[in-house]
């Protein structure tokens, strides 16, 4: 539908976002032209229901990525330096002989991998079911905010048009008043037709 409504922001709020209070417009107090698509995309962001779903569904692949981080390599890096100060010379057959350098270095690498964890597994496992669940729940809040920001955008459009259906008809009567007491004042109507056409 091509049509565009112009509304203001606490109009909008209450009924697009009847359980989500937001200050889209109210800032400035100005009137927006909104479409329908603009106001779902509105809603999807402001929305308190839809940014909770989805902070959810953050949290839960983080914790996919921590229940994980058990499973992956170990690394562990030692390094060590120790100076043992003088070293003691020994002369053996005229040829001095020391035992050990003064400064001595040692560095390790070592690396564990878990094969086989049933806690590791099943933390992996279930965190990634709630992940499942979190993603679902977000499409279930998603499509039933697009759902009630349809039903208000519709049922508004209609109110417009009833709205004007109404002035047309009070319009018309109107004219029909004139007209009688047009009528009256040249003597083709009585008061009793005036009476009528007003009531």
């Amino acid at each position: 539908m091509a049509k565009f409504i112009k509304i203001s922001g606490s109009f909008f709020c209450f009924f697009i976002f009847f359980y989500s209070p937001i200050d889209a417009f109210a800032a400035g107090g100005s009137e927006a032209p909104l479409d329908l698509n603009s106001c779902i995309k509105l809603a999807l962001e402001k929305n308190h229901r839809v940014n909770s779903a989805f902070q959810m569904v953050k949290k839960a692949y983080a914790q996919i990525d921590e229940s994980s981080a058990s499973a992956w390599p170990q690394l562990d890096l030692k390094a060590d330096y120790t100076r043992a100060g003088n070293i003691a010379e020994y002369d053996f057959g005229g040829e001095k002989i020391s035992f050990g350098p003064e400064d001595n270095y040692n560095i390790g690498l070592n690396m564990t991998q878990k094969v086989y964890s049933p806690q590791v597994f099943e933390a992996i496992k279930a965190s990634k079911s709630f992940a499942r669940s979190a993603e679902l729940e977000f499409s279930i809040v998603k499509e039933g905010v697009v759902l009630s920001v349809k039903e208000a955008f519709y049922r508004y459009l209609f109110t417009s048009a009833m709205i004007d259906v109404k002035k047309e008809a009070v319009d018309q009567l109107q004219r029909h008043v004139n007209n009688e007491r047009t009528r009256l004042d040249v003597g083709l109507a009585t008061d009793y037709d005036l009476l009528r056409a007003e009531v």
